[in-house]
């Protein structure tokens, strides 16, 4: 569902915590209706747009990335543990990432 905190799976790259943003059914083909879901990438927030297969509940496989020396992928998992205790909220983590980002871009001489 929306604003679930998830462990999202795109091919190519390593299982990383997300939120879910939106939830859009796909029913150009009557006979074959699909869910996807957009989910936003935790601490680099990039997004995809994926299917049920490609997400795990992340309270329940918290485990799932035990150890790794990706600082980016440290952050994001905190993030997200964060965001299940209520100790932030979605919005303050993107305003609080991206702005640090903006920051820190270099002015074009």
């Amino acid at each position: 569902e929306v604003n679930d905190v998830i462990w999202a799976k795109v091919k190519g790259f390593s299982w990383w915590p997300s939120v879910v943003r939106e939830v859009v059914i796909n029913d150009k083909d009557p006979a074959n209706v699909k869910k996807e879901y957009l989910v936003f990438f935790l601490a680099e927030f990039s997004r995809a747009k994926i299917g049920p297969k490609a997400m795990k509940d992340f309270e329940s496989n918290v485990d799932l990335v035990t150890k790794t020396n990706n600082r980016v992928l440290r952050s994001a998992i905190h993030i997200a543990k964060k965001l299940i205790d209520g100790e932030t909220t979605y919005e303050k983590e993107y305003e609080r990432v991206m702005g640090k980002a903006k920051k820190e871009e270099k002015p074009k001489a």
